[in-house]
């Protein structure tokens, strides 16, 4: 170390013949791809501060504790594959996603046929062509087997923003010990009016909200994750996926 002030806010050049900055950059672009091979976990330090970078450390110990938790979809066509399918996914599964819109044959005796023999938290949903599902039903067909979900006593439904304020209404003061997710989807893009649309979701007062968009950009897991973070600031429970390849980083 030098005693002369000037010196001691520089650093030397190790080789000689490169400044410190290129050396630095050169040492970077070696060492980065062998630090994120060897990680387990990764924290985003830009633009935080010490105490912030510190305070996700335990986050991430806590994290590491904590079992892998597995869901897994059914999206058979007939009510008995459907059971078969049941059957078989719980035995592994944590959390099983019951997709109604994808049985031919189902209705509200059918309904109860499945979610009877279940050993595991269930999520049902019923989307419309609209909204990416298969259901070709009316609405209040669509919505009355939602209703019936929650008179069986599945942990959870999910019914899209667009069924509508009074739709959901009715199910969140019917809900009794089933948790309602709100969901919005977009299948071409991050919309500009994101935060609108979260707004609005959180109007609903759903238990759990959900956006799913297809990312057509790296650039969109930051719009996505940076929606999860304001989300959990304001103890918002938020589901937020990137769908489609570009959305691998958000997913996992």
């Amino acid at each position: 170390l030098s005693d002369d002030p000037e010196k001691k806010n520089h650093r030397p050049s190790l080789t000689g013949n490169k400044s410190a900055s290129d050396e630095i950059a050169e040492v970077l672009r070696r060492r980065i791809p062998l630090y994120t091979k060897a990680a387990d976990y990764q924290i985003e330090t830009e633009g935080k501060s010490i105490e912030e970078v510190a305070s996700a450390i335990p986050l991430i110990i806590d994290n590491m504790n904590k079992e892998p938790r597995i869901a897994v979809g059914i999206i058979s066509e007939t009510t008995d594959k459907a059971i078969k399918e049941l059957v078989r996914i719980q035995k592994v599964a944590d959390l099983i996603e019951l997709r109604l819109d994808y049985i031919k044959d189902i209705s509200k005796a059918n309904l109860n046929r499945i979610l009877k023999i279940r050993t595991k938290a269930i999520k049902v949903t019923n989307r419309s062509t609209a909204e990416g599902g298969k259901f070709t039903g009316t609405e209040k067909e669509r919505i009355g087997l939602l209703k019936k979900a929650i008179d069986l006593g599945a942990e959870y439904i999910d019914v899209e923003l667009s069924a509508g304020d009074k739709a959901i209404e009715k199910l969140n003061k019917i809900k009794k010990h089933t948790k309602i997710i709100c969901s919005y989807h977009n299948f071409k893009e991050i919309p500009g009016n994101l935060e609108e649309i979260y707004k609005n979701l959180k109007k609903t007062r759903s238990d759990i909200i959900k956006i799913a968009c297809v990312g057509n950009s790296y650039k969109d897991n930051l719009i996505m994750l940076n929606l999860i973070d304001k989300a959990q600031k304001e103890n918002i429970e938020l589901i937020g996926i990137v769908m489609g390849p570009y959305g691998k980083i958000c997913r996992v």
